[in-house]
């Protein structure tokens, strides 16, 4: 049996759709943009560059009936220029990884992509869902391979092998549903494949479309090959288990859009830990952070400085820049609490200094 070359599963099904988006910083009215988004993160294609990677924004994002919406930290993970010789322009591509502050925004986020999916079902008649799906394929010539499906739609997939396929060849591939785990056997034609140049292995991409898609479907409670594949992509574009944390090696930004709260929520919720050093004009300082807690603080490298009033005077910064690595920190805890009391009271410090 032939296996494919190893690979890192992407963290989130992905679905092919249109949505409003806005970046605050870059942006002042929200554009329709075509793209595809996920429960971990979002792709779409705009017309300027918005920054290097590691860079952290506030993304703005609606469905196209603007009947959901939300607003949320993101991390630019890739930019791809795209060269349009139809319309002669250079767009830009970006995805977006999403940086959550705390379980409710990961709720609002799963509620948006099922909205999404609906919409798309509904306007399209059609949905195409991303995602790497381990498969095994059944050639009648050759026995059974394994394979990846990286996308499927209503009539048709996309799949990835390390072994070539003449188009027209008959192929029975049976897919494992991400969250049911039921076995869904589908069958298809090769309609055409070609040989991928960047893999670093022999790699081949494969079209098939599903013969006669009507027809009784083994391994599968649905009765057809149109009713199996609409449950595989509503399993998938709305399921959240098994994805990997990603460590988030780098992130950076402006304080007059990302607030320190929000960054410091982040780091609890994925229990992080590294230095962040903030910057306004002159003035630097620095914060100590270990499994998602503020354990200390430092201005410059003043060390007489009590580290909660130091946090209080950062909190008001509303213009500035912060960059925040990871790395294994061990020092000395002169906080003393977890974030949300810290941050609980430094409200209260503030509140008082108000008055």
């Amino acid at each position: 049996m032939n296996q494919p070359s190893g690979r890192e599963r992407r963290r989130g099904a992905r679905i092919k759709s249109k949505f409003w988006v806005r970046v605050p910083l870059f942006e002042e009215r929200a554009e329709i943009r075509q793209g595809n988004i996920s429960i971990s993160g979002v792709f779409f294609e705009i017309d300027k560059a918005l920054g290097k990677t590691g860079d952290v924004h506030t993304l703005s994002i609606a469905t196209i009936d603007k009947s959901d919406s939300l607003s949320l930290m993101a991390r630019l993970v890739r930019v791809v220029a795209i060269d349009d010789i139809w319309q002669e322009r250079v767009a830009f591509g970006a995805a977006w990884e999403f940086l959550f502050e705390n379980e409710q925004q990961r709720r609002n986020i799963e509620r948006f992509v099922q909205r999404v999916a609906t919409l798309q079902k509904k306007e399209a008649g059609n949905l195409e869902v991303a995602y790497q799906y381990r498969a095994q394929v059944d050639r009648q010539a050759s026995g059974t391979h394994s394979a990846l499906v990286t996308s499927v739609w209503l009539n048709g997939m996309l799949i990835e092998t390390d072994w070539p396929v003449k188009e027209g060849e008959k192929l029975n591939v049976e897919i494992e549903a991400p969250a049911s785990k039921k076995k869904m056997r589908l069958v298809g034609q090769a309609i055409s494949s070609r040989k991928l140049e960047q893999a670093e292995a022999e790699r081949y991409q494969v079209e098939v479309t599903f013969v006669r898609p009507e027809s009784k479907v083994a391994y599968s409670s649905a009765d057809t090959i149109a009713e199996a594949v609409d449950q595989l992509l509503s399993e998938t574009a709305i399921w959240s288990a098994g994805m990997a944390v990603n460590t988030h090696e780098h992130l950076k930004g402006n304080l007059a859009q990302i607030r320190l709260s929000s960054l410091l929520a982040f780091f609890e919720l994925e229990r992080m830990s590294g230095v962040i050093r903030l910057e306004q004009k002159a003035q630097t300082a620095r914060l100590y952070i270990s499994e998602g807690r503020v354990i200390d603080a430092l201005a410059g490298e003043n060390w007489s400085v009590n580290p909660l009033e130091l946090l209080c005077s950062l909190m008001r910064w509303t213009t500035g820049k912060f960059e925040f690595r990871v790395q294994k920190v061990e020092r000395k805890d002169r906080i003393a609490m977890s974030t949300s009391a810290l941050l609980i009271e430094l409200a209260r410090r503030e509140d008082e200094h108000q008055r």
